[in-house]
Formats: structure tokens, C-alpha cells, sequence
């Protein structure tokens, strides 16, 4: 009998303990989601998350600066953007800041729910994220931040002269000769990470296990994905 009880127990316990844990990780989920926005014009989409600016304390919509290019015509002119939340609201958003070089854009906020900005982070840490790649509703995925790597990740053909302007416009893009053709790659040293996303994903933040930012989604490829730095980010935000 007391076998039997002792058995009881421990199956209850761990019951308890693995409940727990599926709760907290949905709650961490939900939070996640709640913070995610997928931002699109009649050109393409790219995903944003709500941030609070370190000097202001205003909420704005962070997500990387070679997005600019789909909310724009090939003149250059803006186009309309809109933001997607996760209960299905569209928002108008409009343009606030930009640093190409750290491929970083702020647009306006559109809800309360903020993810937190890490203060560290470690190699090789446990990480995640939950964009919108492709067009497609949120999903998750998740590996390990890998460290610094100098990387170069082809981007697009360049078959016109809107498609070299659109290269040499951002900092970390170069062209380079390939057998079919000028390609525009993606030539910097950046956060790499196995928490492989779709692409259309740029923007997105790559998170903690508390949920907090460690990084923002700047390219993808060969198995990899490609994140602007912690500290960029937050050099970026110190002034917001």
C-alpha cells in the first residue's frame, strides 16, 4: 500500500511540475504574440514587435530598416502601411526613425503589450522567435545564438537599375559578381543563430527564455539566421 502511494505521489508531482511548465511556456507564447505585428503595404510584408523607447518612454513598432523598401514605390514615394495584431486589428503606421547601418526602423506603436529590451546575452544561449515569414500567421521557432559571424547571404538578383539603387542604398548590402549575373548579398558580421525563419521574417526579434529581446531579424540562409546586434539596439533605442 505504501508502494503504491509513494508511486501516486511522484506521478502527481511530476504532473504538476511538467503542467507548470507547459502553462508558463504558453503564457510566455502568448505574451510574445500579443507584442507581434505583421507589417505590410501593397508591396510585401515584414514583421515588427512594440518596443519602448529608452528616453521618451513612447511605444513604437520595431523591426529593420531594409523593410523601407516594400513601404515605398520604386520613385521612392511612401506607400500605406499596416499593421496586423495578433486579435486581428489593422492599424495605419507611419515612419519614425531609421539607421541603415544597423538596419534598424521605428514606426508608430499600435498597443501597450512591449517586449522588454535584454540587458546581456551568452553563447550559446537558448532562443526564439515568432514571426510572420512569408506572409503567414505567427509561428515559432527556436535554437541557439552561435555567436558573431562574418556572413554573406545572397539577398536578390540585380536585373534593374531600381534593384542596384535599392543595394547600394543600404550599408551592409553589397553586389557581387556571380557566374549568372550580379547578385546583392547581405556582407556583414552579425548575431548568427540556428533558429531558422521563413522569408519575408525580417524584422522580427529573436528573444531570450524570458521573453526578452537579444537580437532583430536582418537576413536569412544556408541553415542560418542573421540578427542585428543587442548593442546596436539598444544604441539605437538610448535616444528614442
Amino acid at each position: 500500500m505504501k508502494k503504491v502511494l509513494i508511486i501516486s505521489v511522484l506521478l502527481f508531482t511530476i504532473l504538476c511540475i511538467t503542467g507548470s511548465l507547459f502553462v508558463s511556456g504558453n503564457s510566455l507564447d502568448s505574451r510574445v504574440r500579443s507584442s507581434v505585428v505583421k507589417l505590410y503595404s501593397a508591396r510585401g510584408s515584414c514583421t515588427g514587435e512594440e518596443v519602448q523607447g529608452f528616453k521618451t518612454g513612447l511605444i513604437y513598432t520595431l523591426t529593420a530598416a531594409h523593410c523601407r523598401a516594400l513601404f515605398q514605390d520604386d520613385a521612392g514615394n511612401p506607400l500605406l502601411v499596416y499593421a496586423q495584431s495578433q486579435d486581428g486589428t489593422v492599424t495605419p503606421e507611419y515612419f519614425v526613425a531609421e539607421d541603415p547601418f544597423s538596419d534598424l526602423m521605428l514606426l508608430t506603436g499600435v498597443n501597450h503589450n512591449v517586449l522588454q529590451i535584454a540587458n546581456t546575452y551568452n553563447f550559446p544561449e537558448r532562443v526564439f522567435s515568432i514571426t510572420h515569414g512569408m506572409g503567414f500567421p505567427a509561428y515559432k521557432t527556436s535554437g541557439q545564438l552561435l555567436g558573431d559571424m562574418k556572413i554573406q547571404i545572397p539577398l536578390f538578383a540585380i536585373v534593374t537599375s531600381q534593384d542596384q539603387l535599392k543595394c547600394d542604398g543600404m550599408p551592409k548590402y553589397k553586389t557581387l559578381e556571380t557566374f549568372f549575373g550580379d547578385m546583392c548579398v547581405l556582407n556583414t558580421t552579425e548575431f548568427a543563430s540556428s533558429d531558422y525563419v521563413l522569408p519575408g521574417s525580417s524584422g522580427g526579434a529573436l528573444l531570450n527564455s524570458d521573453g526578452q529581446i537579444v537580437g532583430v531579424l536582418t537576413g536569412s540562409g544556408s541553415g542560418i539566421s542573421v540578427w542585428v546586434e543587442l548593442q546596436d539596439l539598444q544604441t539605437f533605442l538610448q535616444d528614442k
